[in-house]
């Protein structure tokens, strides 16, 4: 028979003790309780409090580039009610250009806050852009698995500034 002492009884509950508490299955469930990181079921409510149609437009690359770029403004979308995880999905689409191009935000917590989303410029060949104004559709949804729901759209006259 084997016998343990107390400091040998000691370390061995230490070591099962730590060996729980930072196991992978607290852990996830810690993490995902406080910062989810993927879609999941929810709601939330939104709008969108700024968006600067003015500045989504396409202009020539900085620093002598031959390159276009489709400017894309920032925007500003206020959120309350969040249940769940959903998130925020800001579009810009341009058909004639071939863009669709998205930010996206995963939406945290209960309160009211604000969630600012911008895509970066996309840039264009400039043989395909031409010196007549473009069609842009901008949209912001509330998206998760149980809704996916518009929230703002709007279609906008892109100008071209050669």
């Amino acid at each position: 028979m084997v016998t343990v002492g107390r400091l040998e009884l000691g370390v061995i509950s230490v070591v099962l003790v730590t060996l729980i508490v930072t196991s992978p299955v607290v852990g996830i469930l810690d993490v995902t309780e406080r910062n989810p990181t993927t879609v999941g079921d929810g709601t939330a409510t939104a709008s969108v409090e700024q968006f600067d149609t003015d500045a989504l437009t396409i202009d020539r690359g900085r620093f002598g580039t031959r390159v276009m770029y489709l400017r894309i403004p920032e925007a500003t979308v206020a959120v309350t009610d969040v249940r769940g995880r959903p998130r925020i999905v800001y579009r810009i689409r341009v058909p004639e250009l071939g863009v669709d191009t998205t930010s996206t935000e995963l939406l945290t917590g209960a309160g009211a806050t604000n969630v600012r989303l911008g895509p970066r410029d996309r840039g264009l060949d400039p043989a395909v852009v031409s010196d007549e104004n473009y069609h842009g559709i901008v949209t912001v949804r509330v998206q998760s698995f149980e809704q996916d729901r518009t929230v703002y759209e709007t279609n906008e006259t892109i100008e071209v500034d050669k």
